[in-house]
């Protein structure tokens, strides 16, 4: 399908998920020829009717690392940049969208951001991003993700002291929550000073909300 393609840009959209009014036009407006995707906000909507705005990172490495730069349809993607690296990966079974997205960093690091939430990501009970039975290998594949971008970082030299920070970060809180052994590689003084810049976040959220 994507080689078949006319456009230039591609628009992903997931059957029970929706774009609002203005979402394509607005991003199609920021297009430039030399970036890989456009990363857009998103509202996630709960099956309770709850709400959550999910505003992307503006760098690009803290995004995808924190897995906050935008969704698959949230995102507008430069076709000749999908083609150069393939396409989506099939043989994934959860983590392609951050899959796709790193190898498109990997070699063209340039997008640009637009900071509105015109595309709504209909939250659903046994989605693969939520069956009990498939956390095992939900969690093996983010994990090997953030190892594969580590590395890249590395080899890169762009593995300097914030992206330390992101990463240890973020990959402790995710092992937290899911109950798994902490790689080797994750600095537990990062990752407990993370943690407790979330708590404050949090909690000053919270207090601006309800005051």
């Amino acid at each position: 399908g994507l080689a078949n393609a006319t456009s230039d840009w591609i628009q992903f959209l997931d059957a029970d998920d929706e774009l609002l009014k203005g979402k394509l036009a607005g991003q199609f407006s920021r297009v430039k020829p030399d970036i890989a995707f456009i990363v857009g906000n998103s509202i996630h909507v709960f099956p309770d009717g709850r709400r959550h705005y999910r505003k992307s990172d503006t760098e690009i490495w803290k995004g995808l690392i924190r897995s906050k730069l935008g969704d698959t349809c949230a995102n507008l993607w430069n076709k000749n940049d999908l083609l150069m690296v393939g396409g989506w990966n099939e043989k994934l079974s959860s983590s392609q969208e951050y899959d796709l997205m790193f190898r498109l960093a990997s070699s063209n690091p340039y997008v640009v951001f637009d900071n509105r939430y015109l595309t709504l990501i209909y939250k659903t009970e046994n989605s693969i991003s939520t069956h009990l039975g498939k956390k095992k290998k939900r969690s093996k594949n983010w994990l090997k993700l953030r190892d594969k971008i580590r590395k890249h970082l590395v080899n890169s030299r762009k593995f300097h002291l914030l992206n330390k920070y992101y990463w240890a970060g973020a990959v402790g809180m995710f092992c937290d929550e899911n109950q798994i052994d902490f790689p080797g590689e994750v600095d537990k003084w990062f990752y407990q000073l993370y943690k407790m810049e979330i708590s404050i976040k949090k909690k000053t959220y919270n207090w601006l909300k309800f005051n």
